[in-house]
């Protein structure tokens, strides 16, 4: 059981970051939620802030607003959020490819590189991403979507060597399907 940690998650208005931060806060957590919508969880040990993840501007507040509340002791990261607007390329916009690699893969390498530098400073911490069975399958309609999670994929294993001699542990969990909003 995991308790009495410092955690921060991406997404945490519906979907599975919705039932992870309720996981965690049951087991006396502290967790530091986002999301674009405002949050309905009720927990003192709940902190949410209303962002947009593909302003670095409002990303590196959060983080500088995290830290500071946690006095630089975070534990766990998890990338959860994501963007999926289904198109052919040639019919997509520049906005939906841009949102969609913005919140996919930019914002979670920018909040890594944030919030790990306090990992390292503490010689621990877990870094979970969220990627997708789509980066495999090469479905028609998914090309940024597939491309985002593909991208965050590779992040991922190079910040595992990178990380690892600093006791901070990365993980990608590719899921397949589920029913959300998404």
């Amino acid at each position: 059981m995991i308790k009495n940690l410092n955690i921060v998650i991406t997404g945490t208005s519906q979907g599975i970051g919705y039932e992870l931060t309720k996981k965690f806060l049951n087991q006396n957590n502290f967790v530091w939620g986002c999301s674009r919508k405002k949050s309905n969880i009720k927990n003192a040990n709940y902190f949410h802030t209303q962002i947009d993840l593909t302003n670095k501007k409002q990303i590196k507040k959060w983080v500088i607003k995290i830290e500071k509340e946690t006095k630089k002791k975070i534990d766990i990261f998890i990338s959860n959020a994501a963007n999926y607007e289904r198109s052919l390329n040639a019919l997509d916009n520049s906005g939906s490819i841009t949102r969609t690699i913005g919140t996919n893969l930019t914002a979670p390498i920018l909040l890594t590189n944030l919030l790990s530098k306090s990992m390292i400073q503490n010689k621990f911490g877990i870094i979970i991403f969220f990627s997708s069975v789509a980066s495999i399958l090469h479905d028609a309609g998914t090309s940024a979507y597939a491309s985002s999670k593909s991208g965050l994929e590779t992040f991922s294993k190079i910040l595992k060597k990178e990380l690892e001699i600093f006791n901070v542990k990365v993980f990608v969990l590719r899921l397949i399907y589920l029913k959300t909003s998404l």
